[in-house]
């Protein structure tokens, strides 16, 4: 089956655009979703085919509260995160919810290919319990007292 992008996003036809582009310049589908029902419905049954999730932190989506669902799957996928926000101040809080890279918008075309290309194995640790409150320090200790 085609590997795919997944974009949460509800506007910014530029940057969607941009996320397009990309996907096909890369050989991989483009899945578009614009609510948290959607995302939902992708994580309870298709989350197998999902490369790389790109997250547009629109405020008319529950951005926060998919990026914490995506990264609790199973089978969850490095995340990005795309921002009109002041980039400096969402980066830490996208990576402590376990995005791997926060871009800012407007963002160039060759800067989302190297975060892509950035973007670690699908297995990585779950970021949040199930109500959102970081445990990367928890897990970390876990694996220093298990080594």
């Amino acid at each position: 089956m085609a590997r795919e992008i997944l974009l949460v996003a509800n506007g910014d036809a530029d940057s969607n655009a941009t996320v397009e582009a990309v996907a096909k310049q890369s050989g991989r589908r483009l899945r578009r979703v614009g609510s948290t029902r959607q995302v939902f419905e992708i994580l309870a049954t298709d989350m197998d085919n999902v490369d790389v999730a790109i997250i547009d932190l629109d405020p008319g989506v529950h951005s926060l509260a998919i990026l914490e669902a995506i990264g609790g799957h199973p089978a969850a996928p490095p995340v990005i995160v795309l921002t009109s926000l002041e980039e400096s101040e969402v980066t830490p809080i996208a990576r402590r919810h376990g995005a791997v890279a926060c871009l800012g918008k407007p963002f160039q075309h060759g800067h989302l290919v190297k975060a892509i290309e950035r973007c670690p194995a699908r297995a990585r640790s779950i970021s949040s319990d199930l109500w959102g409150h970081p445990r990367e320090g928890r897990q970390r200790e876990r694996e220093h007292k298990a080594a």
